[in-house]
């Protein structure tokens, strides 16, 4: 063989030899990377298994982000007594926070509720679209006084409210009116600047 194919051979047997190498390399690299995996995995399965992730609305309120929700939506909140028991509530003052309420929440906090307020009085009609938690709706007339006291399902999308006219509307978790005592013609007092009288 001339000196030139042997040179040729060894510069061949050399670039194999670092071809292996780099393939090694590679898998060493692949193998670190499965076992690092191997390692997070259990971390990321549990921190899928533990629920969904959450967002805390003003007011301790939470909105839930289940896969298909929209983004939580921010309501200023305010403090007012019902009969005799402070409660904070997120206010829902625009058409769109009206229209979205309490929908997309795993939970609400015993001393929380949502207000409603309409420009006048009407005859409304709540549903439990995309609300998952219980709920007790009580509906207020123009001066303030309980008309009806609903108790809504969870996604239940049948309307409830009574045929009277109502200008607000609290929401509340299941079970607080009758803990509270609320009875029909019972006032509550909200603060004056939400008040459209």
């Amino acid at each position: 063989m001339p000196v030139s194919d042997k040179r040729l051979t060894m510069m061949g047997v050399v670039g194999a030899m670092r071809a292996v190498a780099l393939a090694v390399r590679a898998v060493v690299l692949s193998v670190r990377a499965v076992a690092l995996a191997a390692l997070l995995l259990p971390a990321a399965c549990t921190a899928d298994t533990s629920g969904p992730a959450t967002a805390t609305a003003p007011g301790g309120t939470v909105e839930n982000a289940h896969p298909g929700d929209p983004p939580a939506m921010k309501f200023d909140t305010v403090q007012f007594n019902i009969k005799g028991k402070e409660f904070t509530v997120e206010l829902a003052l625009s058409a769109e926070q009206s229209e979205r309420g309490l929908m997309y929440r795993d939970s609400m906090a015993a001393d929380h509720g949502m207000l409603f307020v309409f420009d006048e009085p009407q005859k409304l009609k709540f549903w439990m679209k995309n609300t998952r938690i219980p709920l007790d709706i009580v509906f207020l007339d123009k001066d303030l006084r309980v008309v009806s006291v609903e108790h809504a399902k969870p996604l239940d999308e049948s309307n409830v409210g009574p045929d009277s006219p109502t200008q607000y509307v609290i929401e509340l978790n299941a079970g607080a009116a009758d803990k509270l005592g609320l009875r029909t013609g019972d006032k509550i007092e909200i603060p004056k600047k939400y008040q459209k009288n």
